[in-house]
């Protein structure tokens, strides 16, 4: 049987007429015999047209070889906007993106995302998770904090008293600092204002001493009997010294390893 049914037919006798001719090629359709199409591929529209059957290509049908455009490859242009969509990325292995770490222009690769919380692989060109660079940040803050002592506040004393805090540094440390914290405000002084008096002379009323060891951080001064300890400079007045009142004042000592 034919694949093509003509359009017009010629009986014996009949007359042969131009219209007749153009409908032989014009009113042609396929005939639906078993060979004209496989059914599984192609197959006939309901109005006998040849079509591709839905879901009909497969990998028999295209060439093996997408890198040649004779063979049809696909390329950028033919990918519609916002086609490349996330479930069709989902066979990139676990912990893995679509990247280009290569420092210049490049094809895009799957880029390594790593969980290490001590970040121990220091890779120049793989990610890390939230988790661990949460962790991470939280041990080396850790860590800066241990090489930090700060005591708490502690009042002045009023006679000779030799005062000791003990940190907890595990040596003796690098630099140490004693400062006095305003807690009512004199001499022009607002609350919580810090004064560093870790070097300072006493003025003229004596002198102190300012020391730490592996444990232990120390303050003791040497005053006249009942002389306040510590003299500063006014704040609100040019060139005024003056003793600071010991209640509205604290001491607080810090020890810093580098």
């Amino acid at each position: 049987m034919g694949v093509i049914t003509t359009g017009q037919t010629f009986s014996s006798g009949d007359q042969v007429t131009s219209t007749k001719l153009n409908d032989i090629a014009n009113l042609a359709t396929f005939t639906s015999a078993a060979d004209t199409t496989d059914n599984s591929t192609l197959t006939l529209s309901a109005s006998g047209k040849l079509k591709v059957k839905d879901n009909g290509i497969g990998s028999t049908q295209l060439a093996s070889d997408a890198s040649i455009d004779a063979n049809r490859a696909v390329e950028t242009n033919h990918i519609k906007d916002a086609q490349v969509t996330l479930p069709k990325l989902a066979t990139l292995s676990n912990l893995n993106v679509v990247g280009n770490v290569s420092g210049s222009t490049a094809s895009p690769t799957a880029v390594e995302i790593k969980d290490e919380n001590d970040m121990v692989s220091d890779s120049a060109t793989a990610l890390a998770t939230q988790r661990s660079i949460k962790a991470y940040v939280g041990t080396q803050v850790a860590s800066v904090t241990t090489n930090i002592y700060k005591s708490s506040e502690t009042n002045i004393p009023a006679t000779n008293t030799t005062l000791e805090w003990t940190h907890s540094l595990g040596q003796t440390p690098d630099h140490i600092k004693l400062s006095l914290i305003c807690k009512t405000a004199e001499f022009g002084y607002a609350v919580g204002d810090e004064i560093d008096f870790t070097s300072m002379y006493t003025y003229n009323v004596g002198v102190q001493t300012f020391w730490a060891n592996s444990t232990k951080i120390g303050y003791r001064s040497y005053v006249a009997a009942g002389t306040n300890v510590f003299n500063i400079a006014k704040r609100d007045v040019v060139n005024q010294v003056v003793q600071v009142t010991n209640a509205n004042w604290k001491i607080i000592v810090r020890g810093f390893v580098f």
